[in-house]
């Protein structure tokens, strides 16, 4: 799987990620990927995503979608530790990120990384567990 991949899935134009990335993200549930301009050696081929996430309005909001999320990784909390992290590498790395609308986000989420680690053996190397309620 790699960002082709994910735009065939229905994923939007690749953005660099900066500040000003979120204004263009819709303020709606989904998923979004961060992608390197290099691609990544994993256990099984190659991959240039390097993270999958998921914004879901229904558990913490009617903020938290899209948009918001994005705004995190580039204002993170002190608590946030994987926001400081994936957002302190896409930038410093000038990755690019992309995002789709997704009715089930938590589902979206999960069908991805699946498919990725069944192509790959692996999860994309800032996905450091699985989410809650979602195994391979």
């Amino acid at each position: 799987m790699d960002s082709q991949t994910l735009r065939a899935l229905g994923f939007s134009e690749w953005h660099r990620f900066a500040s000003g990335v979120e204004s263009l993200a819709p303020e709606s549930k989904g998923v979004y990927a961060f992608r390197s301009s290099a691609l990544a050696e994993l256990r099984k081929g190659a991959s240039d995503i390097m993270y999958i996430g998921r914004a879901m309005s229904d558990l913490r909001g009617p903020y938290h979608n899209i948009r918001h999320a994005l705004r995190e990784y580039l204002h993170p909390g002190r608590g946030q530790r994987t926001k400081l992290r994936v957002g302190h590498r896409a930038e410093e790395q000038e990755w690019e990120v992309s995002w789709m609308f997704a009715e089930h986000p938590d589902g979206a989420e999960c069908e991805l990384l699946r498919r990725f680690y069944r192509e790959h053996n692996q999860l994309p190397q800032e996905n450091r567990n699985w989410p809650p309620g979602c195994l391979p």
